[in-house]
């Protein structure tokens, strides 16, 4: 690309002056603009309407911010979160007790360190009421002798559709809340079909706003379609367009499993930080209404089947010899319960994707060791 030069005359000549007036002077104030000359640069905004600017060479003399950590592991500072699980799994209480953790200072929250002191919560529920909320505070704040009063606060409604987001940013001023839970995101809007991304465009570009105008960082609750339990911890099972997987910068994902006490737990997603894809299984004491670690869940599968088909299918292997053939397991299943042969051959690929069973040879089979929940239970 070809430079630009513009010509610059000698300071104190006369207002006008141009080639014209040097033609008597040899053009020597035309020779001295033509020297001394200045090349024609664009000067580049640092933004321009929606976006900001960076050219190459400030990228490359400036150092970026680093990624901050609010919580090790599952909480970075900044990033557009969301926690999304079952119905049942206790992901309120989880987002309650890591508000009030954060906000009473605590070390840890679920074993993870707790990296920065001092903040303000603002916990929005949209669907449980202020009389259930309170309860949960109360239950939670037993169990970590809460002590901060003037850094969490409880905002709630229920029993009508509506728009949170006129109010909520009043009550943001209000508060001056460095961190804001929205429990659940459904209900926090008039908009209902969360399966077209304008609908969630809508509700994602004032979750966005919040953050650019109050500094805040915005933590979302979600709720998982129904049905698919067997999948596990994946970010199609949450409800909503792809517009809201794109916008999630940091998806945590939750579900219930067959044993009564036991929740699972994975992050499926982050922009800004390395993360295992690791199962978590995650304590619920319902006495207590306390969620604690309980560590690394190597085998998933077994614990999200469904209770009642664990059921049948520890039935039909405790009359199952060590070896067993097709034939011996059609012979229960097909001729004693009177399910279909494909529902007992699906319940065979089943059990070996469980690792309850093995293929030993064409149409023979071999029971494996002991089950996922002995190991977790011991």
């Amino acid at each position: 690309m070809k430079k630009i030069k513009i010509a610059q005359w000698h300071e104190g000549l006369p207002k006008g002056y141009d080639i014209s007036d040097d033609v008597e002077n040899d053009f020597k104030e035309v020779d001295y603009a033509i020297a001394n000359a200045k090349e024609y640069k664009i000067e580049i905004p640092k933004e321009l309407g929606v976006f900001q600017i960076m050219t190459a060479e400030e990228a490359m003399n400036t150092t970026p911010q680093p990624t901050e950590m609010l919580i090790d592991t599952i909480l970075p500072k900044d990033f557009n979160t969301i926690l999304a699980g079952t119905t049942g799994c206790n992901k309120s209480y989880f987002a309650m007790q890591m508000g009030m953790s954060l906000a009473n200072d605590q070390e840890h929250f679920l074993g993870w360190k707790i990296r920065e002191k001092g903040l303000k919560v603002l916990y929005v529920d949209t669907e449980a009421g202020m009389t259930e909320c309170h309860r949960r505070f109360k239950r939670i704040a037993h169990n970590i002798n809460f002590q901060n009063n003037e850094r969490f606060m409880l905002i709630s409604k229920e029993g009508i559709h509506a728009d949170i987001w006129k109010d909520l940013q009043a009550m943001i001023n209000i508060n001056k809340s460095n961190i804001v839970i929205i429990d659940c995101l459904y209900n926090s809007s008039v908009e209902r079909n969360f399966y077209k991304s304008p609908s969630v465009a809508k509700v994602t570009d004032q979750l966005t706003l919040l953050k650019s105008k109050f500094s805040a960082h915005v933590f979302a609750v979600h709720h998982f379609n129904k049905y698919e339990h067997e999948k596990g911890l994946i970010r199609d099972r949450m409800s909503g367009a792809g517009a809201l997987q794109n916008w999630v910068e940091h998806l945590i994902l939750m579900t219930e499993t067959n044993e009564t006490d036991l929740r699972l737990m994975r992050i499926d997603k982050s922009r800004g930080i390395y993360y295992s894809s690791q199962y978590y299984g995650i304590d619920w004491d319902a006495d207590k209404q306390w969620l604690s670690m309980r560590g690394i869940v190597s085998n998933v599968n077994e614990l999200l089947v469904d209770k009642y088909k664990k059921k049948k299918w520890i039935e039909a292997l405790d009359r199952m010899p060590k070896k067993f053939e097709t034939k011996d397991w059609l012979n229960v299943i097909e001729c004693e319960w009177k399910h279909s042969e494909s529902t007992a051959k699906k319940w065979l690929v089943q059990l070996m994707h469980c690792e309850m069973i093995e293929k030993a040879a064409h149409g023979i089979y071999s029971k494996k060791l002991k089950l996922i929940d002995d190991e977790i239970n011991q």
